[in-house]
């Protein structure tokens, strides 16, 4: 980045703040004219490139500013304090200076300080050379291109599409930067300041150069030249430079290459003789920085040791005091004692019935959780059969007729069996006991497209565009809690089209940072539905609050209370703007590990029609429903199978005929799946036994019994999930 010209832009954009309105606030005008004296005071050491007293004085003004609530020089305060942090290469104070502003900006409502702010913010990072830190710097100046665009803040305009293109430009990306280059070309005039026209004509041949129009390029950069050479701004004349030794090379004239060399060692050394001068103001500024603060802590100890002395010597005092009056208060107590050996005892009894109240109530919740447990877990049965036989009528030519009847009853079983989900794991989450986080390697791209899948059966009346973006950056295969993520995004995208019709919904994946090891990445949700107001955006975390109002999908209020439990579970902040009749926007950042894994070993799922061809499935199971579903499915993929209604028929089955899998349900009457496995594994310990069941699977592998059993699948289940487990456990027959 051109340093200097990047440096004054942000500075430069906050210029018309310092014009803005009266004084709205008159708490302490006494304090307002000291922040205003304070301004002028910061802008002048900024300029004369006194970092320490600008630190010093601008953090005091900020203070001060916040105590008085005296927002319309804040603003310009925290783009000088910052700058200044900047100045002195800590980035991490700029930063959290930067951000404060944005809020505040954002709370205000004031366009032009929000402008200011974001640019200050997206300049950071435009000031670091990583790729990863140019590309993020662009797309916080995209961010608020619009909002520059809608108030027609012409000044703000030129340093964001000057910028933008700039940054395209430093990553060799020239056709991403031509919008950028034309568009600031509307916004340059006769009173634009004249570094930005330097560096408008500093663009353009580094655009030409890069393009290949040669003899174009050299004609801007010596033009940027001139501009640059007038205010003696030496870091531009230094990059021409660099851009006039390409240029020159490129046209094959090797003589004029030279020469622009030996100017570029000139002014680099010029360079080399400044940048030692402004080192040792930097070493000495954070030198008095520092020791700003330890005076200030050494301050603050001094007042507390004074404190406590004066409390000391006023504890003397009214010792001496209570000495004399001890007497009174003896007699007095003494009466009290009685007095109070009373109460004691009465608060006793009362402590003693607010002890059973409380475990009466403790185990009122318990059965309560044990209730939701046992009504949703016997309603997933049931769900089973509905979904597993409107499937195969859907499938059957004789209910062509019906298909539109039959998906009807498919999306209310796949909308019942969401909800009994939801309330399930956020029955889970109420109790002290949630899932622990499990690692493993997942592929992102399957996992977002699936879950974008899953969500759209929501809105087929009125169906929306959805649009997937994930950088290229970011790995297939990550390792991290695959089944968390999946539930964060399934709940998510499902809120967004429940509540919008034939709008759009992005989902986007971006890099945040990385390293050898870890990878941060961020997620946003956006969607152009109804949007939230202010007062349900108060209560939306509020499990018992339900959404959607009027005409709208109303749902059970449990998506975002189980998505950021979830989400702060795996350690990140869920972030949720929302505009009536414009839409809402959900954002969050969780870091992952680096896998070293190209691609995830899985079986094939390309034709499944057959692949359980030969194979012999005893399936036990005491429902009816459920034997005719799941015996069903895998004749339709090839397989024979014979059913038990009990356990003791299994084991007769069992002993009486060869099969090459068992599919095992876990509540049935009299023995249940795992007495069932037990009794089996005592004279058969090869074959596989697939548990089948509709119960939670941290109940079932709990189970002491559960390591007699090779594998679990819960119902309902995908196709090629229960196809991929049964093949896992037995090899094919073909």
């Amino acid at each position: 980045m051109r340093h200097l010209i990047i440096f004054y832009i942000s500075i430069f954009s906050c210029f018309g703040l310092f014009a803005q309105g009266e004084m709205v606030q008159t708490v302490d005008s006494l304090k307002i004219k000291r922040i205003d004296s304070l301004k002028k005071f910061i802008v002048s050491e900024f300029y004369k490139r006194n970092y320490d007293k600008t630190i010093e004085y601008g953090e005091l003004a900020i203070t001060l500013s916040e105590s008085a609530s005296y927002y319309n020089v804040y603003n310009n305060i925290s783009s000088f304090l910052g700058n200044a942090y900047l100045a002195i290469d800590d980035s991490l104070k700029a930063k959290k200076i930067f951000n404060r502003s944005i809020e505040l900006a954002y709370k205000e409502q004031d366009t032009t300080w929000i402008l200011a702010a974001e640019i200050d913010l997206a300049n950071l990072f435009a000031l670091r050379k990583e790729p990863s830190s140019r590309r993020k710097s662009i797309k916080l100046y995209q961010n608020i291109l619009p909002l520059a665009e809608t108030a027609n803040l012409e000044d703000k305009l030129l340093v964001l599409n000057s910028n933008i293109a700039e940054m395209y430009l430093k990553l060799n990306q020239p056709d991403s930067a031509e919008k950028y280059i034309t568009q600031t070309t509307k916004y340059i005039n006769d009173s634009t300041f004249v570094g930005f026209k330097g560096s408008y004509r500093l663009n353009k041949g580094v655009f030409n150069n890069q393009k290949g129009n040669y003899k174009q390029a050299k004609i801007d950069l010596e033009e940027s030249y001139s501009i640059f050479e007038e205010i003696d701004y030496l870091d531009g004349k230094i990059d021409i430079y660099i851009a006039l030794v390409e240029n020159a090379y490129l046209r094959g004239n090797y003589k004029e290459a030279f020469e622009a060399q030996q100017k570029l060692d000139l002014l680099e050394k010029e360079k080399f003789e400044v940048d030692k001068v402004e080192a040792v103001q930097t070493v000495t500024t954070k030198f008095k920085v520092e020791e700003m603060k330890k005076q200030l802590e050494e301050e603050k100890l001094f007042n507390e040791i004074s404190k406590a002395e004066a409390k000391r010597e006023a504890t003397l005092f009214w010792v001496k005091i209570a000495s004399g009056i001890l007497l009174i208060f003896s007699i007095s107590i003494a009466i009290s004692y009685y007095r109070r050996k009373k109460l004691v005892v009465d608060l006793t009894a009362k402590n003693k019935q607010y002890l059973a109240e409380k475990e009466r109530s403790e185990e009122l919740m318990r059965a309560k959780s044990v209730l939701f447990s046992n009504i949703t877990h016997e309603l997933r049965t049931p769900m089973y059969g509905i979904i597993g036989i409107s499937n195969m009528l859907s499938e059957n030519k004789l209910f062509k007729s019906e298909k539109g009847h039959l998906k009807s009853l498919k999306f209310s079983a796949d909308y019942l069996l969401s909800l009994i989900n939801n309330i399930l794991h956020f029955n889970k989450l109420e109790s002290n006991e949630p899932d622990a986080i499990k690692i493993s390697a997942f592929d992102i791209r399957n996992l977002v497209y699936n879950a974008v899948e899953s969500s759209k059966f929501l809105s087929e009346e009125h169906p929306n565009k959805y649009i997937v973006t994930i950088d290229d950056s970011i790995p297939n295969i990550i390792e991290g809690d695959e089944i968390k993520i999946s539930q964060i995004l399934i709940n998510l995208l499902s809120n967004a089209s429940k509540f919008t019709n034939d709008g759009t919904i992005e989902i986007s994946l971006e890099e945040i940072n990385r390293t050898s090891e870890k990878i941060e990445i961020g997620f946003i949700i956006k969607d152009t539905g109804v949007g939230i107001d202010e007062k349900t955006l108060s209560t939306i975390y509020n499990k018992y609050a339900q959404t959607g109002t009027g005409q709208h999908f109303m749902g059970t209020g449990l998506g975002l209370p189980i998505v950021k439990k979830l989400v702060e579970q795996l350690g990140g902040i869920l972030n949720l703007k929302s505009v009536i009749g414009k839409g809402t926007t959900i954002h969050f950042a969780l870091e992952y590990g680096m896998s070293k894994k190209a691609h995830l070993d899985e079986i094939a799922n390309a034709d499944l029609n057959q692949i359980l061809n030969d194979f012999n499935v005893l399936i036990i199971d005491d429902n009816k429903i459920n034997q005719l579903v799941t015996g069903k499915f895998i004749e339709r993929h090839g397989a024979t199978s014979k059913t038990a209604s009990s356990g003791q028929e299994g084991i007769e089955l069992l002993k009486a005929e060869t099969f090459d899998i068992i599919l095992m349900d876990i509540n049935m009457p009299e023995m249940n799946g795992f007495e069932t496995t037990k009794i089996i594994r005592s004279f058969n310990q090869d074959i596989p036994i697939i548990a089948l069941t509709a119960v939670e699977k941290e109940k079932v592998v709990g189970d002491h019994s559960f390591n007699l059993m090779n594998d679990i699948i819960i119902k309902p289940y995908s196709n090629e999930k229960f196809i991929n487990i049964i093949l896992t456990n037995a090899a094919p027959k073909h």
